[in-house]
């Protein structure tokens, strides 16, 4: 093929770049050429050859075109319609080359002052002449990214993108290739243009466009690579760079490349299931969802289906396929990350083994109730029927990541207006970051708790819990003085106990205990909610204020009102069949129900902690437009 003989010359020229010619072919150049056929993206191969069979048909007809050369075919309709592509056509293979293009921002024309592009019949010769306003201007391939100016070579650019227009403005480059127009008013050229952009004015369909010469109209490379795809350019068709050595090889062959400007709409605007008024309305529809979270089934499981998918196609999908078709130039950064929540029994090594993190992810550790607060000996979630490793569940974090990129992706492309369009397509406008994902697959996790998520609930149960192990060990005088902590007075001296063959745990017994206190201050901060008090659940100075100053007098308020609770909940709501004997602490009778109990209690709130998160940004022209921080504001 043509372009593999330009990346064989590429590769050999290579030793002869200059250290900047080589920055900006690794860095910034794309080859944006795409092979189209009835075996590859059949769908848009056929729709192409449908669409553009009168156009086909002209060339071969009435120009005599035989099928053994390549024609360019250039759709100039707006990107959102599907153009801003043209195709490569070899009719003796049938087979198309699909490139990125970029047409006049102005739409189409043929007036010599309108900045606009021309349609119809045109040239590309590999000649020169003195009297031709325009000049095909060809270089070789250690001077790519050369500018080309006033059809004399002025030295490599300094970019291929838009930095900054005062410092380099937009130049053609590496090659320029006259558009030498054949139509002269005269003929009946077929067009699909009148149909769509000329409201069925037929007299365009007998158009000149042999000023293009005069007019100084090229098919070139340029330094606004970035802009590929969408309408930018000041009258010409700009390409990228390689692929413009892709033509050079093609008309130093063949000497002369038929082309054919049209502006085809593959599909209407916006169908009617995603009709917007205007960029402002989606704009503001896209303000509304810049972080959103959605909630997994199971608590390893990493299929999207069973997140809430239809409000995941409502919340992202359908609004960047509304932003896309009003700014089809918009750039759509999303940023996806996901949690899962720590097993009941991590809550102890999470805080004792905080200076030696790899060991807390290399245990094997036993979630005791699923997301339906399912006891794990009667629950269907595998990741609670099976212990398993932090450091495996984190794994399990990077799969899942990957499968809801794909998910949006193949959600935007059966939603999208255009059938045809490709995941490669959408790689143009939209940017999906999961690093999340990428640095759980790498060996070395640095912070598991980037991955483990605890909500204010479970949070108040670790701070609890660290508080009353610092007490018990720095001040135990202190610790027994309380009334509602007396109950543990036998582990005083000693980290666990026996009483009738049973062992109790000292830190089983803490955890009990933090676990009222936690479901005590949550229960009074849910009340001072619901009497306006505060603004939030997670308000909590503000909440402290209505609470008794001194913290043993607060906490011991907590514990009064988390045991009636957890006592309440036992009788009316637990599934554990776990009781309280006594109605009182105990540790022989009611340590550990009270600690299945909490944990059962408190496994309602995992679910909130097993997540995906979707971060969304907007930008067009490299302007952020949705509301952020105030800095990108």
């Amino acid at each position: 093929m043509v372009s593999d003989t330009v990346i064989r010359h590429l590769i050999e020229a290579y030793p002869e770049l200059s250290e900047h010619q080589r920055n900006m072919l690794q860095k910034d150049a794309h080859f944006t050429g795409k092979m189209i056929s009835d075996i590859r993206y059949s769908k848009k191969f056929y729709l192409i050859k449908k669409l553009f069979s009168s156009q086909l048909d002209y060339l071969k007809n009435n120009k005599q075109w035989d099928g053994n050369r390549f024609v360019i075919l250039i759709n100039a309709a707006p990107k959102n319609r599907g153009g801003q592509r043209g195709y490569l056509y070899f009719l003796k293979s049938d087979s198309m080359l699909e490139f990125k293009i970029s047409s006049s921002w102005k739409g189409i024309g043929f007036k010599g002052d309108s900045g606009k592009t021309p349609m119809g019949y045109f040239l590309l010769r590999n000649e020169r002449r003195e009297d031709w306003d325009a000049q095909t201007i060809l270089t070789p391939i250690n001077e790519i990214f050369m500018k080309i100016y006033e059809q004399q070579k002025i030295g490599i650019t300094k970019w291929l993108r838009l930095v900054n227009t005062r410092k380099e403005k937009a130049y053609m480059l590496s090659n320029q290739l006259a558009l030498e127009g054949q139509n002269d008013g005269k003929e009946y050229v077929p067009l699909s243009a009148p149909e769509y952009y000329f409201i069925n004015d037929s007299s365009v369909h007998y158009l000149d466009n042999t000023n293009s010469l005069e007019r100084q109209l090229y098919i070139h490379g340029t330094n606004r690579e970035e802009q590929l795809g969408g309408a930018f350019s000041g009258g010409c068709v700009r390409i990228d760079n390689i692929f413009s050595y892709v033509l050079k090889e093609i008309i130093i062959r063949q000497k002369v490349i038929p082309v054919f400007i049209d502006a085809i709409p593959y599909y209407s605007v916006v169908a009617s299931n995603h009709k917007v008024a205007n960029r402002s309305e989606a704009v503001k529809m896209l303000k509304f969802n810049k972080d959103n979270y959605f909630l997994y089934g199971q608590i390893h499981h990493r299929k999207t289906t069973l997140v809430k998918s239809q409000r995941l196609s409502r919340t992202i999908t359908q609004p960047i396929i509304k932003i896309l078709t009003v700014e089809p130039n918009a750039r759509i950064y999303l940023r996806l990350s996901s949690s899962m929540p720590i097993p009941e029994k991590a809550l102890f090594d999470l805080i004792e083994q905080d200076d030696s993190m790899q060991i807390f992810t290399d245990v094997p550790y036993q979630n005791t109730f699923d997301l339906r607060q399912v006891h794990y000996r009667n629950s269907k979630d595998p990741a609670v029927e099976n212990k398993i490793t932090i450091e495996e569940g984190i794994q399990e974090i990077g799969a899942r990541l990957k499968e809801a990129k794909e998910f949006l992706l193949q959600d935007i492309l059966k939603n999208h207006p255009d059938s045809t369009l490709t995941v490669e397509d959408l790689s143009d406008n939209i940017m999906i970051d999961i690093s999340q994902a990428e640095i759980a697959w790498n060996e070395e996790v640095q912070d598991p708790l980037e991955y483990l998520t605890l909500n204010t609930p479970r949070k108040l149960v670790l701070r609890y819990y660290n508080q009353l192990l610092k007490l018990m060990k720095d001040n135990p005088n202190a610790f027994f003085e309380r009334k509602e902590l007396q109950w543990l007075s036998p582990f005083a001296f000693e980290e666990q106990i026996h009483q009738e063959g049973a062992v109790f745990y000292k830190k089983d017994g803490l955890m009990v205990q933090a676990y009222l206190y936690a479901l005590g201050e949550c229960l009074l901060r849910k009340d001072a909610l619901k009497r306006k008090n505060i603004a939030s659940f997670e308000e909590e100075g503000l909440f402290y204020q209505f609470m008794p100053k001194e913290e043993s007098l607060r906490l011991k308020h907590f514990d009064e009102h988390g045991f009636k609770e957890l006592l309440l909940y036992s009788m009316t709501e637990s599934k554990t069949g776990a009781y309280i004997v006594g109605e009182r602490k105990d540790i022989k009778n009611t340590m550990y129900n009270m600690l299945l109990l909490s944990e059962e209690y408190f496994s309602r709130f995992k679910q909130l902690e097993n997540l995906l998160k979707v971060e969304m940004r907007i930008a067009v022209d490299n302007e952020l437009i949705v509301e952020g921080d105030e800095e990108e504001r």
